[in-house]
């Protein structure tokens, strides 16, 4: 990872650690959301900042309500569409919910989940994010 103290100002690497302090998982190295373009924002900010994306080994899963089963397909190829990834990368999970009706949403497609494959990186995404926090807070 390069020294991040010359990066403060820059806005793509705030904007990822403070998507990443969001929406991050504060244990392990995971990122969610169900807008393309957040996860689109961490994965360049990833990419520039940290290390190349090849690099990183991503998994990418897509939650999704049961209900939505018949809409897997169009789900996976709408994220794989987004992510410049094949479906075949995107895993799915099946959120089960006390809800028995489908609401008629076509822009539902579930929200994504990125794992990034190494502890190290995932401490040190904490400890920047920990950095940016540091040094704006306080500020209006």
């Amino acid at each position: 990872m390069k020294s991040c103290r010359g990066f403060l100002s820059e806005p793509l690497f705030v904007a990822g650690i403070v998507a990443y302090e969001a929406e991050g998982a504060k244990t392990g190295s995971k990122f969610s959301n169900s807008d393309y373009r957040l996860i689109k924002v961490f994965i360049n900010f990833l990419n520039k900042y940290v290390s190349p994306v090849q690099e990183l080994a991503l998994g990418y899963r897509v939650y999704i309500h049961e209900t939505r089963a018949t809409d897997l397909g169009r789900i996976k190829k709408y994220w794989a569409e987004k992510l410049f990834v094949s479906e075949s990368e995107i895993k799915q999970s099946w959120k089960k919910n006390i809800v028995k009706k489908r609401r008629m949403n076509p822009d539902y497609f579930g929200q994504l989940e990125i794992t990034i494959r190494s502890k190290l990186i995932g401490r040190k995404l904490l400890r920047l994010s920990d950095i940016i926090m540091e040094s704006y807070c306080g500020v209006v």
